[in-house]
């Protein structure tokens, strides 16, 4: 290992508690301290969320932190791209933790395959008992990740998450950044950022691969457990599709119903089998055509 390896970025707002744990996580890894950097992008906190991060200031070689005022989630991952100085820039979400094994195990995978993009396993943890509607198809609006424990290669519609994802920096300067198009937004739940990426990955040709062992553990606070969060969640979603197929067309793999069919489709399947998975459906496919229909 030759030089700074990783720029690991954390893009955070107001989660300084959540912080504190990632950061601690982030000092324990199994990985030379001298071949990454941690750069905390604050998309303008007014929490303690600076204190945190200067606190950790002893716990790593090299730890960067920028205040960032513009808005919106793909602007602050581009503004950490344009500071980093690794060969590879990691992103972690802010109420993520690692297991210590994460980076080295996204390292051995840059090494072993011509990646361009690599991720890993993301396990939920909750903070009190589930409720018994949240079925394991929903946590997939959690962000939850389990592709086996096999190393192996994806491509649409299988793909990674922001949550737990790294790159080859040199992509960055070929296809560019994050579309500003996707990711949270102001109080937007606007989201495919990672994926409208991948996509263009995709097309020039890039490869993408998912790690089991590089495991992040997303800790999910009780206000997302309840239904009005996972409609308006799967709406957002819906409009995250539609932007998405706008750009790069349907995957295949997604089927060539018409998105008005689907939404029929998902209508008599609540009527003749309610259930909140039929419902949130509804939710996603309106948000989807809404999107859809607009110049």
């Amino acid at each position: 290992m030759k030089g700074l390896i990783f720029s690991i970025i954390i893009c955070t707002k107001n989660r300084s508690e959540h912080l504190r744990e990632l950061l601690k996580s982030l000092s324990q890894l199994r990985f030379p301290k001298e071949k990454f950097e941690i750069i905390v992008i604050d998309n303008n906190s007014s929490d303690d969320t600076k204190i945190v991060t200067l606190d950790f200031k002893g716990n790593f070689q090299y730890l960067r932190y920028f205040l960032f005022a513009q808005n919106g989630l793909s602007r602050a991952r581009n503004f950490g791209i344009s500071k980093s100085r690794g060969k590879f820039i990691a992103f972690v979400d802010d109420d993520v933790t690692v297991n210590k094994k994460w980076l080295i195990s996204l390292y051995n995978t840059f090494q072993k395959t011509k990646a361009i993009a690599v991720g890993g396993c993301v396990k939920l943890v909750f903070e009190k008992k589930t409720p018994n509607w949240l079925t394991n198809h929903l946590k997939i609006y959690l962000a939850e990740l389990d592709y086996g424990n096999k190393l192996q290669k994806i491509k649409a519609p299988d793909y990674l998450v922001g949550a737990n994802i790294a790159f080859n920096k040199m992509i960055f300067k070929k296809i560019g950044g994050f579309s500003e198009k996707f990711g949270r937004k102001n109080n937007s739940l606007l989201s495919s950022e990672e994926l409208e990426l991948c996509r263009r990955i995709e097309k020039n040709e890039g490869l993408i691969f998912y790690n089991h062992s590089a495991l992040a553990y997303h800790h999910i606070d009780d206000s997302r457990l309840n239904k009005k969060y996972f409609f308006y969640r799967a709406y957002w979603q819906g409009i995250s599709d539609a932007r998405l197929d706008k750009l790069h067309g349907r995957p295949m793999a997604l089927g060539n119903r018409p998105p008005f069919s689907n939404l029929i489709h998902n209508i008599l399947n609540f009527l003749f089998k309610p259930s909140i998975e039929n419902a949130i459906l509804i939710a996603r496919t309106g948000g989807y055509l809404q999107e859809y229909g607009r110049k």
